[in-house]
């Protein structure tokens, strides 16, 4: 089982200053890599990121790019020896930097106290005390048509 990811409170500012789809395609680079010391490390392509996100590949790109610039996450590509054609890409990530920490799961089963019921109090119930009921706002009204509308094609003008 991989180990989990929790976030931390030096995470909500770089969260807020890549914006959602960037912070959604780090915590994926983040849960697909394999961890040494504080570096997670993610070989993939911008194409299966997407798939795997249900995001467009370009808007894949534009995140890893913004993730790149702020120096969140370095890319390492990799070239097929015979042709020279792009492979896919190695990106590492710096849990550090980005306010992410990992540990073992927990054990999913219940403890005893999670389970055990809580003694009864002796306070009653809190009374739901019930609102007024108002009545709604009224609705406008449309004018009454006080003037008629000009025909083009009438030939005497009405006038007096």
């Amino acid at each position: 089982m991989p180990p989990e990811i929790a976030l931390t409170e030096v995470c909500r500012p770089v969260r807020a200053a890549v914006g959602p789809v960037a912070w959604v395609v780090l915590e994926e680079l983040a849960a697909i890599g394999e961890r040494s010391g504080s570096t997670v490390r993610s070989t993939t392509t911008v194409r299966q990121l997407g798939s795997d996100l249900r995001l467009s590949k370009d808007t894949v790109a534009a995140a890893l790019r913004r993730l790149i610039a702020d120096g969140l996450v370095q890319r390492i590509d990799e070239r097929e020896d015979t042709s020279g054609q792009f492979g896919g890409s190695t990106y590492l990530v710096d849990f550090a930097a980005i306010g992410m920490a990992t540990g073992q799961p927990a054990d999913p089963r219940p403890t005893p106290s999670d389970t055990a019921a809580s003694p009864p109090t002796d306070q009653p119930a809190p009374s739901v005390t019930a609102r007024p009921k108002t009545d709604p706002p009224a609705r406008r009204t449309r004018r009454p048509k006080t003037t008629a509308q000009l025909s083009l094609l009438d030939t005497e003008p009405d006038m007096p």
